[in-house]
């Protein structure tokens, strides 16, 4: 008796972990991950922008390949340099809400603090961009009942991944973190970087050029799973 209940919690907090840590659970927050396609086509995003001086150097690397990236943006840091938010935008690049805080503490809050948190961001990118998100990526993906409620309550979609780059391990070479990302890649994938990170534009170059060699282009999130990623 006493092993069957040890059993039965240890397989409850490994589901309650899973559900938290993974942002493919669908468990509390469904998320687009990737979309089952035949097409040779990609969405490549960018998390914890913008950065004055690498957002810019990505968005120039995007031009020179005309390729289509979603970034998901950090509210504060749009406050702090609303131009580079801006070009983005002008860019043809679409925008998702990345929180407003980027906060370590953000999965200890309830479900008010979140729905605030999210519209904060949203006001500060339609202040910045003139538009206003409904693509939310919570921080490091991780998700909870809270989240959940706040973002059926701010009628966002959850936005996820299925290959992260994990490119802010700062001992791994850029060269790794691209082996990294292309073992991942599949019809339909949605890549997971960060235009904050030095040589974020190196990689960007060198990702897509691996990419237009093996015959893929690359998209928004809303391109990928044809929905708007805007409030009208």
């Amino acid at each position: 008796m006493v092993w069957a209940i040890v059993i039965s919690a240890t397989a409850l907090l490994a589901f309650l972990i899973y559900a938290s840590a993974c942002i493919g659970s669908q468990v509390y927050v469904r998320t687009l991950c990737r979309r089952r396609t035949q097409e040779k086509v990609v969405a490549l995003t960018y998390d914890d922008g913008p950065d004055p001086d690498m957002t810019p150097k990505v968005l120039e690397v995007l031009a020179r390949h005309g390729a289509k990236a979603t970034f998901f943006l950090v509210g504060s840091k749009v406050d702090a340099a609303p131009q580079t938010a801006k070009a983005i935008v002008e860019a043809g690049h679409t925008v998702g809400n990345h929180t407003w805080s980027h906060d370590w503490r953000h999965i200890f809050r309830m479900s008010k603090g979140h729905v605030r948190d999210i519209r904060d961001c949203n006001a500060s990118i339609e202040a910045a961009c003139g538009v206003k998100p409904r693509l939310y990526r919570p921080q490091v993906g991780v998700t909870t009942p809270h989240i959940g409620i706040a973002v059926r309550r701010c009628n966002m979609q959850g936005a996820g991944w299925s290959v992260r780059s994990y490119d802010t391990v700062s001992t791994d070479s850029r060269e790794k973190v691209l082996e990294r990302i292309l073992k991942g890649i599949r019809p339909g994938a949605v890549i997971l970087m960060h235009d904050r990170m030095p040589q974020a534009d190196e990689l960007t170059e060198a990702l897509l050029s691996a990419l237009e060699a093996r015959g893929y282009s690359t998209t928004t999130l809303g391109g990928l799973f044809k929905i708007e990623e805007y409030e009208k």
